[in-house]
């Protein structure tokens, strides 16, 4: 049960309007709210169309009567009226009125003796049995209090002794803020003195009946600015403007009958920033914690590890939040607490398989590898893995061990990606190291011959696309046959692209040992009005001064060659036509170091061809 006094110093601020709006909305959002009307020289909540039966016959004031002749608490039940609404998600509302308002209501209210009641007749008492009552009898999420304006000992119960949170409502004028310092002043003493954190009471400050006005002049800003520094707030929770709107006439609750205008979302917002501040409420403790996971400057370390001890105890069944928690917790260098926290929420049904991702991250951390595999290839199941977490699940994979990387090619994750993913993932993962070469190839003749059995022209063109990757994985295998059937087995012309001409050269070099100097020409041909020296791409580089000293221009390629080595950019992968694999910036140089070898000595034979002769 979460306890929020609605408070303003001067009337005409729409505090009791706020406090309806959040209400319905609270309880259209599946929560049970008890409104409780304290503005006893006032009251107006039982004037809003809560779908009340009948006209409040009891309520605070006979409560409390009850309570001052009897000496004992009167069943709050008697004073407490069911609201028929048209509520949604099976919320509940509830009304204590301020009571019943016949001709004796001035007489008797002006008969209560504040003090006394304090004094001599254990008034905290009975306003804490009261709270045990509105728990036992009806259990509700949230009791929004009404209090009255100005400074007065009714004030004092309900911003001090009840609540949990308190919404501070004003019009942004100098009377407004001379009169809430005082108010304020008292809460930050008591919570001054409250040495537990979570016992403190929330502060939400909100303007109110502000017009919606263009503020050229700073007037609005230049007094907000002061009422926070003088308040000692960093924001204001929510602002709710001045709505020109008849419908306010009669009391219109716009969340519920209008939802989609200005005020109703002011008010959701207004319903968002207290719920944030609950640990008890679900769906408020989950919004704290998304906050944190997204936030790169959290609350004060102190004040989050109170609160998030507390959200774990009050929701230790719940694997979202369980989930999230574990998030933060790593976040503060926990790993073994986090992997506890995220263990339990998979034991509790959280079997997402990015919940898994994290597990398998939290083992590594741990350097329980075994574990993190298991957890690994129990993600890799779902078909639901975008492609980042397969990406996160490969190098995870690749830093325990490599040789299991056959789990992620055979994984349902893996073959359900878009072709153009699965094969980035492929030329990123599988083609840098020759012992993956292998998995590289069953993983694109999957994806061929899937794609083959849907018989759709649509897939003509991804299906080519596979092949010319399947084609150039062949080329680094040394299997230059295959390489060349993909390609299409007729030799290339002028008319085709220069990446297919090169790519169709090196493969009948690797079957004539012989560099087809017509092909390579066809190549230069392409490129002559280029200017290669000032071509970012690397590899076109290399793959022009291969074909420069293949048509017999060895100082062109040297000097290309050369140029590569001095203008390389240190990068974690580079395609290498000297080998047909991706390389490490060290290892294409050293690649760059064998062709210039190579051309200077008269003999060029790349190494995917002298690898490939001697594999087979």
């Amino acid at each position: 049960m979460y306890v929020v006094t609605f408070y303003s110093f001067k009337g005409g601020v729409g505090r009791s309007m706020s406090l309806a709006n959040v209400a319905t909305e609270l309880a259209n959002r599946g929560k049970k709210v008890l409104m409780v009307d304290f503005d006893l020289e006032a009251p107006g909540l039982h004037t809003f169309d809560f779908g009340l039966n009948e006209a409040p016959k009891s309520g605070v004031v006979e409560y409390i009567e009850s309570y001052l002749e009897s000496n004992e608490s009167p069943d709050v039940t008697q004073h407490i009226y069911d609201c028929n609404l048209d509520i949604l998600n099976d919320g509940k509302l509830w009304l204590m009125p301020s009571g019943n308002l016949d001709d004796t209501y001035s007489t008797r209210l002006s008969r209560l003796d504040w003090n006394d009641l304090y004094e001599n007749r254990s008034g905290y008492l009975f306003f804490e049995d009261l709270k045990a009552q509105w728990k036992e009898k009806y259990n509700p999420d949230y009791v929004l209090i009404d209090s009255r304006t100005g400074h007065t000992d009714v004030g004092g119960i309900c911003t001090r002794q009840l609540p949990n949170s308190i919404v501070f409502l004003f019009f942004p004028n100098e009377q407004n803020l001379t009169g809430l310092k005082k108010v304020v002043g008292a809460v930050e003493k008591q919570n001054t003195i409250e040495s537990n954190n979570l016992s403190q009471i929330e502060m939400h400050f909100v303007s109110s009946n502000v017009p919606d006005l263009d503020d050229e002049n700073q007037i609005l800003c230049d007094t907000l600015a002061n009422f926070s520094k003088s308040l000692n707030y960093d924001k204001l929770t929510a602002e709710i403007h001045r709505y020109n709107s008849l419908a306010l006439l009669n009391q219109q609750i716009f969340t519920l009958h209008r939802p989609r205008t200005q005020l109703a979302q002011e008010y959701r917002k207004l319903t968002n920033e207290i719920m944030l501040k609950n640990d008890e409420d679900v769906e408020g403790a989950t919004s704290y914690l998304q906050t944190l996971v997204k936030s790169r400057s959290p609350d004060s370390q102190k004040v989050t590890e109170d609160r998030l001890k507390s959200i774990q105890e009050k929701h230790n069944n719940n694997p979202s939040i369980l989930n999230l928690l574990s998030q933060i917790i790593e976040r503060y260098g926990d790993v073994e607490e986090s992997l506890s926290l995220i263990n339990r929420a998979i034991e509790l049904g959280d079997i997402k398989a990015t919940t898994k991702l994290r597990q398998a991250r939290l083992y590594i951390a741990l350097n329980a590898n075994n574990e993190a595999l298991d957890s690994i290839s129990s993600a890799l199941k779902s078909t639901d893995l975008e492609y980042s977490s397969i990406r996160l699940a490969v190098n995870m994979v690749v830093r325990i061990d490599p040789s299991k990387l056959t789990m992620i090619i055979n994984s349902p994750a893996f073959q359900n990606l878009e072709n153009n993913e699965l094969i980035n993932l492929i030329n990123k993962y599988f083609t840098s190291e020759y012992s993956r070469l292998d998995l590289a190839i069953h993983a694109l003749l999957f994806l061929i011959e899937s794609n083959e059995k849907l018989q759709d022209k649509k897939l003509e063109d991804e299906i080519k696309y596979a092949k010319l990757h399947l084609s150039l994985i062949y080329l680094a295998k040394g299997e230059f046959k295959k390489s060349i059937e993909l390609m299409g087995s007729k030799r290339p012309s002028h008319s085709d692209q220069v990446s297919t001409i090169f790519n169709y050269a090196m493969a009948e070099w690797g079957v004539t040992n012989e560099a087809p100097q017509d092909l390579l020409q066809l190549v230069i041909n392409d490129i002559e009005e280029v200017d290669v020296f000032n071509i970012g791409d690397t590899n076109f580089k290399q793959c022009i001064a291969l074909s420069y000293w293949a048509i017999g221009d060895s100082d062109k390629a040297l000097k290309i060659a050369y140029h590569i080595k001095e203008w390389l950019v240190d990068t974690s992968n580079t395609f290498s036509c000297w080998t047909y694999i991706n390389s490490s910036s060290k290892e294409f140089i050293n690649d760059i170091d064998e062709m210039i070898t190579g051309i200077k000595n008269g003999k060029v034979v790349p190494r995917f061809i002298s690898r490939g002769k001697y594999l087979f």
